[in-house]
């Protein structure tokens, strides 16, 4: 039996906002606002992968400790593939959100909670966060 594949998320709120990026080039869901994310790497825990990827793709820091588990989704794509989708809350950064990688993403924005944008990524924003 093979571990599924898992991708971390980190939700970071500022008053009654999120921060989304706008993603472009990379052939899923270009043009969709999405939480800051992505795969983990082999060895690293979910923590771990969502510290980093916060980093890399805002450059915003998070220590381990600031992250609150919010959600865990199974999700099957319509090829059958399955993978899994480890939601984090950040209860605090440093920094200042700045866009880490233009080739990935073309815009980097706070939207307010209750009012996403209309092209967001399916299924990552789960009611539970």
């Amino acid at each position: 039996m093979s571990a599924l594949p898992t991708t971390v998320f980190v939700v970071i709120l500022r008053a009654d906002s999120v921060l989304l990026l706008r993603r472009a080039n990379t052939g899923l869901h270009d043009g969709h606002f999405s939480l800051p994310g992505g795969k983990t790497d082999s060895e690293e825990s979910f923590d771990q992968a969502a510290v980093r990827e916060l980093f890399e793709e805002t450059g915003l820091v998070v220590e381990e400790s600031n992250l609150r588990l919010g959600h865990v989704l199974q999700c099957k794509n319509p090829d059958g593939t399955e993978w899994t989708g480890v939601f984090f809350v950040a209860e605090s950064w440093e920094g200042i959100a700045q866009l880490m990688e233009p080739d990935k993403h073309d815009a980097l924005e706070w939207h307010p909670v209750n009012s996403l944008p209309p092209k967001t990524a399916p299924s990552w924003f789960p009611s539970a966060i």
